[in-house]
């Protein structure tokens, strides 16, 4: 192979290796429902791996492992998955006042030299246009940390159910 293809294939390697994370970044900042999938997926596989084969020595995982599984994903959900996507942040309109809608926005700040903040601001809005109710990160946290609770107990006792389906 000649150096000039040699010298190519290492750069694209080298912009692949930068362009890769950064772009998981930034999907999961910028596009709605990115990290609940990523998560749905890597879950998947997760709790799928804590299922022993049927007839195995112990085939029951024990509800340590399992809870520390479920409580990891639940706690990296809430911290990653900010964002949301439409169903996940439906469950946050329950806190807005009668008559009024949730709104989503992020805003962008630039507090030092090189460094980019991204903050997920969801408010009540009213009829008139203006804000009825400004969510706190602490009614978001509350409502991922139950969100995906639920999703890692439903993710193992589906991936059980496929697996045993499967034998």
């Amino acid at each position: 192979m000649p150096s000039f293809f040699k010298l190519l294939l290492g750069l694209l390697t080298v912009a692949l290796i930068v362009a890769i994370p950064v772009l998981f970044v930034t999907g999961i900042a910028m596009i709605p429902g990115f990290a609940s999938v990523l998560f749905l997926i890597v879950g998947f596989f997760v709790f799928r791996s804590l299922h022993r084969p049927v007839g195995a020595d112990k085939a029951v995982v024990s509800s340590t492992v399992l809870a520390a599984a479920v409580g990891f994903f639940a706690l990296m959900g809430m911290a990653v998955d900010q964002r949301g996507n439409p169903i996940y942040n439906a469950p946050l309109q329950l806190f807005c006042p009668a008559g009024s809608q949730l709104n989503h926005g992020t805003v962008i700040s630039h507090p030092l030299p090189g460094r980019t903040d991204m903050t997920q601001d969801f408010r009540c809005i009213n009829e008139d246009g203006g804000t009825a109710l400004v969510l706190t990160p602490f009614h978001l946290m509350g409502v991922r940390l139950g969100e995906y609770i639920v999703l890692g107990y439903a993710l193992f006792y589906l991936t059980g159910a496929l697996r045993r389906n499967r034998e």
